[in-house]
């Protein structure tokens, strides 16, 4: 009887486990039109501005067999040209390219062509599951090395991520110094604890042993294990600038990652705190704020560090 019961709590905590997998890592993914849809409600984008925009149809093919699905917006001087100057930018978990959109106009009044794109399982891009930013960082790699084809190897080309596209950017950025700069709008610092925290707080369950049962189905399944997945220890790698911007009031992503992340990196660096900010709203709760220390880090590329 014994055996019995226990092989049944060992039965019940494999389901749950799994569950969690299935939750974590494929997630319900909003469609284009509901995520553009949003934008226009909450007013990040006008309808009759995006209408006029020139803008292309871009795709990639991934390392990973599937394609890559985006738009480019290109920005031209008054003889034609494109920019020399180029940001991608990344969206988070379970959207898809058009809530880039928030960020559009800024970094296309400052000079720069922009792609947004479909990450790994989301949107119109293939791939059978979302890897919290372990394959989507060489996803990036492979989209700044098409946009550096296109504008030249001597361009510039940023990065801008919001929540887990600003992992995944952060990640990207230990593995590639062709970019000039980064911003990670949200990001988590480390898988492990960014799940730990929705397992507790999300779903009431305990985080031993449903993570460590879940990162075990994820390494069989997808080939890495939680842990592996940690932007903190990646910092370690950035060679190029970076800057951090997080929302003070954010529960979902709390704002500590930011800034453990800020805190370890040796090379130039920012830090933008947003007041009564929760996780992806810095942008909206103070647009001026916002485009100002960006555009101060993108001017100077010198360390800052600002709290409103």
């Amino acid at each position: 009887m014994v055996f019995f019961i226990a092989g049944i709590i060992i039965a019940a905590l494999f389901i749950l486990g799994f569950k969690f997998y299935r939750i974590s890592l494929h997630p319900h993914r909003h469609d284009h039109e509901e995520s553009f849809n949003y934008e226009l409600e909450h007013e990040s984008i006008k309808q009759k501005y995006y209408d006029v925009l020139e803008k292309e149809e871009f795709t990639a093919d991934s390392d990973f067999g599937y394609k890559i699905n985006g738009l480019w917006f290109p920005n031209r001087d008054t003889n034609g040209y494109e920019s020399k100057r180029s940001v991608i930018i990344v969206h988070g978990y379970s959207v898809n390219m058009f809530t880039s959109l928030r960020f559009l106009k800024l970094f296309l009044d400052k000079g720069f062509n922009v792609l947004i794109y479909d990450q790994r399982f989301h949107g119109k891009s293939g791939g059978k599951n979302c890897s919290m930013g372990y394959y989507e960082k060489y996803d990036l790699r492979t989209l700044v090395t098409r946009v550096l084809d296109r504008t030249g190897f001597n361009s510039t080309v940023g990065i801008h991520g919001s929540s887990m596209g600003a992992a995944t950017a952060v990640m990207h950025a230990a593995i590639d110094d062709r970019i000039s700069f980064t911003v990670a709008d949200c990001p988590y610092d480390d898988l492990n604890r960014e799940f730990a925290h929705r397992l507790k707080k999300d779903y009431k369950l305990p985080v031993f042993p449903l993570m460590y049962i879940s990162s075990l189905i994820t390494r069989l399944s997808m080939g890495f294990f939680f842990n592996t997945v940690s932007p903190l220890k990646d910092v370690d790698y950035i060679k190029t600038p970076i800057l951090f911007i997080h929302g003070e009031q954010d529960d979902y992503v709390p704002p500590s990652c930011s800034i453990r992340m800020y805190e370890k990196v040796r090379g130039k660096k920012g830090l933008y705190l947003a007041k009564n900010a929760g996780h992806g709203e810095s942008i909206f709760v103070n647009r001026d704020a916002y485009e100002k220390v960006v555009y101060r880090f993108i001017d100077n590329l010198e360390p800052v560090k600002q709290q409103d």
